[in-house]
């Protein structure tokens, strides 16, 4: 008899073990959205005004959003402003952002591009809008001249299509600069 005690007490704990493992792991998907909550926060934090005024922006309820350039209809043009010491005055810097695919997909990598200028450090922070989906970092690193790309897999939700808004930032630039997606769940 104390042998099967034993082994009651022994699956017992192991099925306790599991189950805390499952609830962590449910949490981790649903409850705040992402692994990434698992990094450093130094990261995220804006380093100027404009970004914060931009987070502030994409925390907003959906119904008060206006959506800016898509990535699933293909190549957006975005500018990143910059001071110029020698001039004393701002400029303007175009680049385009692509997804590959455009047609965003849940739980499946998606290559996002970043091309027409040179930058030192250029990363991207991605947070739901129609659901908070917690952050998703994106660090890009320089492919060609001119040429950046930088990899990220979507969570997957409740919702059909999650509707995502990506802020781009970089140490050589004075603003940050954002492009929507719509990411459809896998079926």
């Amino acid at each position: 008899m104390p042998h099967k005690d034993k082994h009651l007490t022994k699956k017992s704990i192991i099925t306790i073990l599991v189950v805390c493992l499952c609830v962590f792991v449910i949490y981790l998907i649903w409850g705040r959205g992402s692994l990434y909550l698992l990094q450093h926060k130094a990261d995220s934090k804006p380093k100027h005004k404009e970004q914060s005024a931009q987070e502030d922006e994409s925390r907003q309820a959906p119904q008060d959003l206006v959506r800016l350039c898509m990535l699933n209809a293909g190549k957006c043009q975005v500018v990143f402003t910059k001071f110029n010491p020698n001039t004393q005055k701002q400029e303007q810097i175009s680049v385009f952002v692509q997804a590959i695919p455009s047609n965003i997909v849940s739980m499946e990598s998606v290559v996002f591009r970043v091309e027409g200028a040179d930058f030192t450090l250029l990363s991207g922070s991605i947070v739901g809008l129609n659901m908070d989906m917690g952050e998703t970092i994106v660090r890009f690193r320089k492919v060609d001249d001119e040429l950046y790309e930088g990899r990220a897999i979507m969570a997957s939700c409740t919702e059909e299509t999650m509707q995502y808004r990506m802020q781009l930032s970089s140490q050589d630039t004075d603003s940050a600069t954002s492009v929507d997606f719509d990411a459809k769940r896998k079926e």
